[in-house]
């Protein structure tokens, strides 16, 4: 994505997701203004998986990498079958947690699934119960809040991996 793209000069950016014990699971790929911060007139949808699946591909070729890539996708994305053909190994799709819950997303996410697509929710709440219909189909949680709340909390989750 450029500047003639969307009139907003971006750049792609990679940060590393940790494991506990301090090693690098993944990657997630970030979009920031020249000065680093977040840009303010992105949209979700704006970034596109076209877009970002050729970035990680010029990315990775430079990177030599070797752990996923994480990539945020909407629940538009998802539902309108816009998912371009990529190694799945490679990737990860990262639900936002502001994402519309519905049991047509939930049945789109259980058969991305059963294909092989790894499939993430950042950002979870235990108070926001809208999301859990989502815990029995993702295979990673991204955690943002007080941990041993939500470690307790998901205790009874047992397929699920945690990382920070």
């Amino acid at each position: 994505m450029d500047e003639q793209d969307h009139g907003l000069p971006v750049l792609m950016a990679r940060q590393a997701i940790y494991t506990k014990s301090q090693d690098v699971a993944a990657y997630e790929l970030l979009f920031r203004d020249e000065d680093g911060n977040f840009v303010s007139g992105l949209k979700d949808d704006d970034a596109t998986l076209s877009v970002l699946v050729n970035s990680y591909s010029s990315y990775s070729k430079v990177s030599n990498a070797q752990v996923p890539f994480f990539i945020k996708v909407t629940d538009k994305v998802l539902l309108d079958d816009q998912l371009p053909d990529f190694p799945r190994h490679m990737f990860v799709l990262e639900l936002l947690s502001h994402t519309e819950v519905t049991p047509r997303l939930v049945e789109r996410l259980k058969a991305l699934a059963s294909q092989g697509y790894r499939l993430a929710l950042a950002g979870f709440d235990p108070a926001d119960q809208r999301l859990y219909p989502l815990l029995k189909v993702i295979h990673v949680l991204k955690l943002i809040s007080n941990l041993l709340v939500l470690i307790e909390f998901l205790r009874w989750y047992k397929s699920l991996s945690l990382l920070t």
